[in-house]
Order: structure tokens, then C-alpha cells, then sequence
């Protein structure tokens, strides 16, 4: 029997209006205003700190006055908790009650500047990921989406940048790039055509030529010949 005489079954949950702003569960227990439960009801349900029946699965933001919430299975989170939900849809929901498909990512606004991608990984201010959507769309570390094929230049502290292969080059390292324009991009971020020669500003002082082979130097050009690592000797020019 709760306070005002009425008889309830086992599994009743009930909300008392008493001076002390407490209410009592099925078990007879008496918990405070704010206080989160799990229901024992066959159904599956369980009540919010207001009196509110949620499912088995439901997210709920709690509104407690230390800014917690607590996730289906009655455990309270931070304000900037971020976690991933064992819905049956599989969706999770991020600290703001929003939910997100499976593969959503998403830029985390805690005081830790984390972030967390779908498999519910945490990445720093700075980390590079390579997204695993169906899509075939990866973002960085702005939480901009790039194509399969774009390539970017990082701005972590560490000045590393990442191809669109998911591999990390240093700040002056020369690649070629696999696109379908047959482009790639010097170590400024420059595009350049697949027979554009360049000479590269790297500490070792070395440049790439188109092929994407490194060379020292005092390496011949203008048709004079170098003999690369193979050992046979080659002709290059500006002009080939």
C-alpha cells in the first residue's frame, strides 16, 4: 500500500507526494526526487526521476541539478559522456540525448576536446580517422567529411598529415597520389599533374620526380644522366 491507501501489486512503481519530495518503490524502498531506478516489471519498463516510463532501451537525459543522466542500464554519466547504445536499431546517443546511426560520426564538445567515431573509440583534438561507412567517406579532424580520394593536410601539433589511404606522411614528405585525375600533391598542399617535376623543400633536400622516386640533389637533370638505386642509368630532363 503506498501513502494514500491505495494497494499495489508487486511491481508498481509509484510516486509519492509527500512534504519531503520523496517517493517509494515496488519494494516498499523510499528514493529521493532525483533519484533513477530500474524496474522490475515483466513488461520490461522501467521509471525516470519524473514519474516517466521508458522502455527497455530508452536514452534519457536526466535533469538533475548535478547535470548527470543515466543510460538504460541505471548507470550515471557526466554531462559530456559520450556512449554507445545497445538498441536493437543500433543507435547511440551522444551527450546531448541526440540520437545517431551506426555509423554517424560525430565532433564531441567536452572540456577534454575528445571526440568519439562510431565503434565508440575516443580520438583527440588532432586525431585523423579514415571512416568505415558504407559511403566510403572519411572525416577529419574538423569533423569534415572528405571523399575517397581527398587529400588533406592535417594542422595537428604534430604537422602530420594523412593520404587518403589512411597513412600518415610528415610535414615534408612528397606522395603520389592514386586519384582517378591522376594528380597528386606536394608537401604545401599543391596539386600537380601526373608530369609535373617538382623540387622539394624538405630538410633532406631531396625532390620527387613524377614517378614518385626520390632523388638527392646534386641528381643530373636538363638530360644529364644519375644512376638511380637499381643501378642502371637513366636520361632525364624538364622537358620529358
Amino acid at each position: 500500500m503506498d501513502q494514500r491507501g491505495v494497494y499495489n501489486g508487486t511491481h508498481d512503481w509509484v510516486w509519492a507526494e509527500l512534504p519531503t519530495d520523496q517517493w517509494m518503490g515496488q519494494r516498499g524502498v523510499y528514493h529521493g526526487t532525483h533519484d533513477w531506478v530500474w524496474a522490475e516489471l515483466p513488461t520490461d519498463q522501467w521509471m525516470g526521476q519524473r514519474g516517466v516510463y521508458h522502455g527497455t532501451h530508452d536514452w534519457v537525459w536526466a535533469e538533475l541539478p548535478t547535470d548527470q543522466w543515466v543510460d538504460q542500464r541505471g548507470v550515471y554519466h557526466g554531462t559530456h559522456d559520450w556512449v554507445w547504445a545497445e538498441l536493437p536499431t543500433d543507435q547511440w546517443v551522444d551527450q546531448r540525448g541526440v540520437y545517431h546511426g551506426t555509423h554517424d560520426w560525430v565532433w564531441a564538445e567536452p572540456p577534454t576536446d575528445q571526440w568519439m567515431d562510431q565503434r565508440g573509440v575516443y580520438h583527440g583534438t588532432h586525431d585523423w580517422v579514415w571512416a568505415e561507412l558504407p559511403t566510403d567517406q572519411w572525416v577529419g579532424q574538423r569533423g569534415v567529411y572528405h571523399g575517397t580520394n581527398d587529400w588533406v593536410w592535417a594542422e595537428p601539433p604534430t604537422d602530420q598529415w594523412m593520404d587518403q589511404r589512411g597513412v600518415y606522411h610528415g610535414t615534408h614528405d612528397w606522395v603520389w597520389a592514386e586519384p582517378p585525375t591522376d594528380q597528386w600533391m606536394d608537401q604545401r598542399g599543391v596539386y600537380h599533374g601526373t608530369h609535373d617535376w617538382v623540387w622539394a623543400e624538405p630538410p633532406t633536400d631531396q625532390w620527387m620526380d613524377q614517378r614518385g622516386v626520390y632523388h638527392g640533389t646534386h641528381d643530373g637533370v636538363g638530360g644529364a644522366t644519375y644512376r638511380p638505386v637499381d643501378g642502371s642509368e637513366r636520361c632525364i630532363s624538364w622537358n620529358t
